[in-house]
């Protein structure tokens, strides 16, 4: 069987580490419509036909970036890739993972300007992702102790907004702005001590440890994070 070839917008799959496995075009119209005496729409115009695409990715082999290296050409916020000569500019991604389940990769973004030039982006600090099924701790996002407890999942989310001057529905120029990362994690407790979160260097807790104890079940603790990221241009 042979199914049709998935498109990445974003330049993520390398064929080595990292594989493609979906993709969504994401087209989009804007409409005007003009109202009669009556309230009745009697005109509609058709225009600014754009696209928002978004991509998965799972893991081929252990992924292992530097900021001075693959991160630069793989994964920043703001990065442009060509694809069937219009551009598109990585607004989002997002890398999951579980105890028990392999790690994900998706990503998003915007159509810009034809032959945007990239400008100002945000790295995204060095990291290595692994195949192994784990909960994992990327970014030294933040460290965990308590005995007994256990990192049942981490979930983290880069984005920045992509700003965008436009005339009648099509971009004129882009850049990104506010770029950030967010991690949310979930810990079991299956001891008798509670769990101490500490954050990484740059980190903050926008939500701190709340505790969930339903009946006949562990506590489970669940806990946001965030890092500010400085643009590299």
């Amino acid at each position: 069987m042979s199914f049709q070839a998935k498109t990445d917008y974003f330049g993520l799959h390398d064929g080595t580490a990292v594989v493609i496995t979906a993709s969504n075009d994401g087209h989009s119209h804007s409409v005007a419509e003009a109202h009669g005496a009556d309230g009745s729409i009697v005109e509609a115009d058709i225009y600014g036909d754009t696209m928002a695409p978004s991509c998965d990715y799972q893991l081929k082999a252990q992924l292992t970036t530097t900021k001075s290296g693959d991160v630069n050409t793989l994964i920043k916020l703001g990065k442009i890739v060509e694809v069937d000569e219009k551009s598109f500019c990585l607004g989002n991604f997002s890398i999951s993972t579980a105890a028990g389940s392999a790690p994900t990769i998706s990503a998003s973004g915007e159509q810009v300007e034809d032959d945007a030039a990239e400008g100002c982006i945000y790295e995204i600090p060095a990291f290595t992702l692994p195949i192994t099924h784990h909960a994992l701790i990327l970014f030294s996002a933040f460290s965990l102790t308590g005995t007994g407890c256990h990192l049942q999942s981490a979930d983290y989310t880069g984005s920045a907004t992509i700003s965008k001057a436009t005339k009648e529905g099509v971009c004129l120029t882009h850049d990104v702005t506010e770029g950030k990362i967010e991690c949310s994690i979930s810990i079991m407790q299956v001891g008798n001590v509670a769990p101490t979160v500490t954050p990484g260097t740059g980190w903050k807790i926008t939500a701190p440890l709340d505790c969930s104890n339903p009946d006949s079940d562990h506590a489970t603790y669940s806990m946001t994070l965030v890092k500010y990221l400085e643009k590299a241009a």
